[in-house]
């Protein structure tokens, strides 16, 4: 049985004690604790067409599938977005494409990022397409359809179990969210606008980039502590120990140990 490489496993979702869901390019694939393959399926587009797939922070390989494949669980089902396209991982381990995120336009890369969140059972999704006019509408996903919904939030949503964390680039601020839809503004001691590259978001854990890497953020969604690393430390931390703390969220839900083991 073929496995799959520690460089694959940079967006990993755990379905059950025993299964993950690992995101790569336009494959999904179902693998166990021994990352062994057991199912793997292909979505009908590439997210890079025609190009190779890039690295990122001086040859430091990154899938940057995170931010543009949010994975959110809701009402005991897990649901995916894909470009404009909300789907959700069957019981027989099969995609089935639910709605489309109305009037999001797909040749916008701000587009791709968390447009997808659940809260009390409900799903929702916001078409912020980017650029500076700020406009954009939530919807709630209803019998199939999404319905517009009088929320004023413009940028893109990050969440882990019940913590959501909103960008909001309108007010240039970051907020979590409660179960009324409400905001708590995280304090920060940078511009979120610089930061516009999800380099990592799983497990509770958020690594947030500035171009060419000048300025790295890792963020703990479970607390909102925040952590800023420069250029030089943030190559030296290993995928590894990234995954490990992911283990470590999955398992306790509330407890992470924020002290990321640099390499002398």
């Amino acid at each position: 049985m073929s496995k799959l490489g520690d460089d694959m496993l940079m967006n990993v979702v755990k379905l059950s004690e025993f299964t993950f869901l690992v995101i790569q390019d336009n494959t999904i694939t179902i693998t166990n604790r021994e990352k062994q393959i057991l199912k793997q399926i292909r979505v009908d587009f590439d997210l890079y067409p025609g190009t190779s797939h890039p690295n990122y922070c001086y040859g430091k390989p990154f899938d940057f599938s995170p931010q543009l494949h949010q994975v959110v669980r809701c009402a005991g089902r897990i649901y995916l977005q894909y470009f404009d396209s909300v789907l959700e991982l069957t019981s027989e381990l099969t995609l089935k494409k639910v709605a489309v995120i109305p009037g999001l336009t797909k040749s916008t890369p701000e587009a791709f990022q968390g447009r997808l969140f659940s809260i009390n059972n409900q799903l929702y999704v916001h078409n912020y397409n980017g650029g500076y006019n700020y406009n954009g509408t939530v919807y709630r996903l209803v019998n199939g359809v999404f319905e517009a919904q009088n929320i004023d939030f413009t940028g893109y949503f990050c969440q882990f179990c019940d913590k959501i964390m909103l960008f909001d680039y309108k007010y240039d601020s970051v907020y979590m969210l409660n179960s009324q839809l409400g905001r708590k503004q995280i304090k920060l001691n940078f511009n979120i606008n610089t930061l516009q590259n999800v380099a990592f978001c799983q497990g509770g854990i958020l690594v947030l980039t500035s171009s060419g890497c000048v300025l790295v953020v890792v963020i703990d969604m479970i607390t909102g502590q925040v952590k800023e690393l420069d250029n030089e430390t943030w190559p030296t931390i290993q995928i590894s120990d990234l995954i490990e703390k992911i283990q470590v969220n999955y398992q306790n839900q509330v407890i992470w140990d924020f002290n990321l083991k640099v390499k002398s």
